[in-house]
């Protein structure tokens, strides 16, 4: 059996390996881009979640404006995207408290559906372009862009 130094070592160098681990972290950007004339107002849901229907988040675009978020990627990587849960199911946006375009999925999140301009298929409908590189991996900007064929696209709010 080993003496109490023996130990005391070997735990030692046990947590000098493990701080050895790299954990690899970098930041990649996300953009809704409006490059229309008109105020746009986002919100996201999930709807197997009564209490987040309650607080669905919210996003505030000037006409010719953009909202952009830095998210964390890797290691304690944060949800892709704009909003700060990835199970988003259901969006609307809204054109200057006039016009409403709705984007859901009945199978499970956004992310999983195949929409015309889903907001939440990063592949799809959003430009990618290499910003940095951090940690040994590329960071990147990711940009939506809503334009005057989305305004005309949505429907008139009935008031």
């Amino acid at each position: 059996m080993g003496s109490m130094k023996d130990i005391v070592v070997l735990f030692l160098a046990l947590l000098l390996m493990r701080s050895c681990i790299i954990e690899t972290e970098y930041t990649n950007q996300y953009v809704l881009q409006n490059e229309t004339s008109h105020s746009i107002k986002i919100q996201a849901y999930y709807r197997l979640d009564i209490l987040y229907l309650e607080k669905s988040e919210r996003i505030f675009i000037l006409p010719h404006g953009s909202y952009t978020v830095d998210k964390q990627a890797g290691y304690h990587s944060e949800p892709l995207g704009v909003f700060n849960r990835w199970e988003i199911d259901s969006i609307s946006i809204v054109f200057d408290e006039e016009k409403l375009l709705v984007q859901y999925c009945d199978s499970g999140p956004l992310s999983f559906c195949k929409l015309e301009r889903n907001l939440m298929d990063f592949d799809a409908e959003y430009d990618t372009k290499k910003i940095g590189r951090s940690s040994g991996k590329d960071e990147c900007r990711f940009t939506y862009t809503f334009t005057e064929n989305d305004y005309e696209k949505a429907v008139n709010i009935q008031n």
